[in-house]
């Protein structure tokens, strides 16, 4: 059976029995268009006449016949006819099985019959809508169903988090390590960090020699101090220069005040010299005595 759009007029093609006599809502996948669709109306079959009716019209010519035959032969007639039944009464089976196969030979008869006969339709499921048919064979088009994106045939792992743990681990270690070696190099005492080999040694061979050193007062109440000098290395091989410390000392040569100098180069060539100046604000009145040494000094 081929259902046709009213819409957009794309053809669908259905089982035969798959509309029932009450009629469907369907709806066309194309332009999506609901209609009530019945059944396509069936030809009426030819209703076969029964052998009595079909010798009814050889028995009526037969009594017009007798009946214009005079009323003396209708007795013989009669007893006659009478005859004939008693003695299709008395034949045998095979007589009349004879009589049916001849009646089946008949091909008007076969041909009736064809056409009275017809396949019973398949069992419908109650209430059941017909929806989204399939498309007719001439339009050769295939819709695709889209699946769910969340599917997956295969067992769903929750992924490693291997990487960025290790990452989280590598980078504490590393931050761990920094803030170690910034402790020591600000609060570890010059001893420690000498033998960690994260301070320059106090023993160097440069020399240091002082150039100019003046402390005057200023109009706040405080003094200022400015110190001068040379860095000198006196051997055939670059030096390092460590950082410059200076110390003021009271009368008893007690340290009363003490601050440090950044040197003027990293590193100075054989022979050559480097000159440093500082000036320095706030200084104690009691300061008596200037201590300038390369690197660490002694306690």
């Amino acid at each position: 059976m081929i259902l046709t759009c009213p819409s957009c007029g794309t053809q669908y093609v259905v089982k035969d029995g798959a509309i029932p006599p009450s009629g469907r809502q369907v709806r066309c996948k194309a332009c999506q268009h609901s209609w009530r669709e019945f059944p396509q109306e069936a030809s009426e079959p030819l209703e076969l006449q029964p052998e009595e009716a079909v010798a009814q019209p050889a028995v009526e010519d037969a009594g017009s016949q007798a009946i214009d035959e005079p009323r003396e032969h209708f007795a013989a007639a009669e007893s006659a006819s009478g005859d004939v039944v008693e003695e299709a009464e008395s034949a045998p089976p095979e007589d009349f099985a004879a009589s049916g196969d001849s009646v089946a030979a008949d091909p008007a008869f076969e041909e009736d019959e064809a056409l009275v006969e017809a396949p019973g339709p398949p069992p419908i499921p109650p209430e059941a809508d017909v929806e989204d048919l399939a498309e007719a064979a001439p339009s050769h088009r295939l819709e695709w169903v889209e699946e769910d994106e969340d599917f997956s045939p295969f067992a769903r792992r929750e992924p490693e988090r291997r990487p960025r743990s290790r990452l989280v681990i590598v980078a504490a270690v590393v931050l761990l390590i920094a803030a170690i070696v910034a402790g020591l190099w600000f609060f570890a005492p010059a001893e420690l960090r000498q033998r960690l080999g994260i301070a320059a040694s106090e023993q160097t061979p440069l020399q240091l020699m002082m150039t100019h050193s003046d402390r005057s007062p200023l109009a706040s109440g405080n003094d200022l101090l400015n110190i001068s000098g040379r860095i000198i290395n006196p051997t055939d091989q670059q030096q390092k220069v460590p950082t410059i410390t200076a110390q003021l000392h009271d009368e008893a040569g007690k340290v009363i005040y003490e601050w440090t100098i950044p040197p003027p180069t990293k590193s100075i060539p054989p022979g050559g010299s480097a000159s440093f100046n500082s000036a320095e604000l706030n200084i104690p009145a009691a300061a008596r005595e200037l201590v300038v040494t390369l690197g660490e000094p002694k306690s």
